[in-house]
């Protein structure tokens, strides 16, 4: 599908290279603090950080940084209060740049070294001697401090003549301001969500008190009337929480964001320092197709359906759903039963299996479990990139040239985004880094 890269976008490919945005963040440094003793340790370097955003399974960033420490510091000053630190993170343009992005993480060591058991040189030496022996090199976890709150927090009520997605935004919003002891760029900013599907005033919205607040968006989709008829997902991202359909590219509200990919080369990629740039709400992108998956969509739809139906307990009761026929009480299908097909067959073949929760109020939920059956996953890499500007909920156009040269587009939703800096520089006071990013994309089919 893209060997042709005979490109007629090239004027945009040559638009965003000869841009003047920002290469990635130039500049990386890390700061340790230790709880306890409320003090403050400045890494000698970071060597990498790999910021893992699966915005399908997860809630929140999966994150490690590689930093480089002296090792009297290390031994001495950090590792006898490893239980309890947290670390800052800071990323701006160039070591003197006014333009900064700071955040701050619970940190949790995966390589806990012990120098001084494990070097017997080590043993008797002072701090000040160990500090002349070779940098160590030390890994972390890092989970935002706002994330590490919010997994506590357990909260419920009864929301009265309200919409689900009103209860859901407040409720977040209320729990998280609560929260105590964040610096202000550590604290919730707000909450980000498309407009639902959902549009109904309900006169009771029951939040039970056991619920986890990071779980409530879920807890509303799946358990409650239904949020999105094409999937939810939520994640949280630099202070934000997003709530958007999963699957969903047709949207109610005004304010969708696009990520344009325009497909070239390995080697024009390789050779570009400048792969985007900004427009309003929208970002564009230089990238390459790494990878497609091929699915047997057919036999998928032909096991699981292209549909779905389920009976409605909202008309149960009425008078219309029940027709009394001499001593025989007749249910009515189109009354009783919600039937959807989402994509057609592609050997037009419809089968709509009854749901397994055979009485269901919410069909928001039952008809978003027929989506992402039909289509395929790309992976597309994005050199020099800026991780800041990749949002949850965006959806992906794919610009790619079809097999009679002509200019052709994939839309997709973005599932999981890997973002990969490390230093460029030889040397401790080297201040290069370069930033790569894979974007995973599920694009329809039908």
């Amino acid at each position: 599908m893209f060997d042709n890269m005979t490109n007629p976008a090239n004027g945009e490919i040559i638009k965003i290279a000869k841009g003047n945005s920002p290469a990635s963040y130039d500049y990386t440094q890390a700061y340790i603090h230790v709880i306890k003793k409320n003090v403050t340790y400045r890494t000698l370097k970071v060597l990498s950080l790999d910021i893992s955003r699966d915005y399908d399974k997860n809630v929140a960033d999966e994150i490690t940084i590689e930093v480089m420490l002296s090792p009297g510091i290390w031994a001495d000053m950090i590792y006898p209060y490893i239980d309890d630190i947290e670390i800052t993170v800071q990323k701006s343009p160039s070591a003197i740049s006014t333009y900064q992005t700071i955040q701050r993480y619970k940190g949790y060591c995966k390589n806990p070294i012990n120098v001084r058991k494990v070097m017997a040189i080590a043993q008797n030496a002072s701090t000040e001697d160990l500090n002349k022996m070779d940098v160590i090199k030390i890994d972390f976890q890092l989970v935002p401090v706002l994330v590490e709150k919010l997994l506590t927090i357990q909260a419920g009520t009864n929301f009265v003549d309200c919409r689900v997605d009103e209860a859901m935004t407040t409720m977040l919003m209320n729990e998280g301001s609560k929260i105590e002891g964040l610096d202000n760029q550590d604290t919730l900013q707000g909450i980000d969500i498309v407009e639902p599907d959902n549009q109904d005033t309900y006169r009771n919205i029951p939040v039970p008190h056991t619920t986890r607040l990071i779980n409530l968006p879920n807890y509303l989709q799946k358990f409650s009337y239904g949020v999105y008829k094409k999937g939810l997902s939520h994640y949280i991202q630099n202070g934000m929480w997003y709530i958007y359909p999963k699957f969903g590219l047709d949207r109610r509200d005004n304010k969708i964001r696009y990520v344009n990919i325009f497909v070239t080369s390995r080697d024009l990629l390789q050779h570009t320092p400048v792969t985007y740039r900004v427009e309003g709400n929208d970002l564009y992108i230089i990238g390459t197709i790494e990878n497609e998956s091929v699915d047997n969509n057919s036999a998928k739809l032909l096991n699981h359906g292209n549909g779905l139906r389920t009976v409605n307990l909202n008309v149960q009761d009425t008078d219309d759903a029940v027709k009394v026929d001499g001593n025989k009480a007749l249910v009515s299908r189109g009354q009783s039963v919600n039937e959807f097909i989402v994509n057609e067959s592609p050997n037009n073949v419809t089968y709509a299996p009854l749901a397994q929760t055979k009485t269901n109020t919410n069909v928001y939920e039952q008809v978003s479990s027929l989506e992402g059956r039909v289509g395929k996953l790309y992976s597309v890499v994005w050199n020099n990139s800026n991780p800041d500007l990749i949002k949850p909920g965006s959806i992906m156009r794919i610009h790619y040239t079809g097999e009679k040269n002509e200019q052709l587009m994939l839309e997709g939703v973005l599932l999981k985004a890997h973002h990969y800096t490390q230093a460029t520089g030889q040397g401790m006071t080297s201040t290069s880094y370069e930033t790569t990013t894979g974007l995973f994309i599920f694009c329809k089919e039908y």
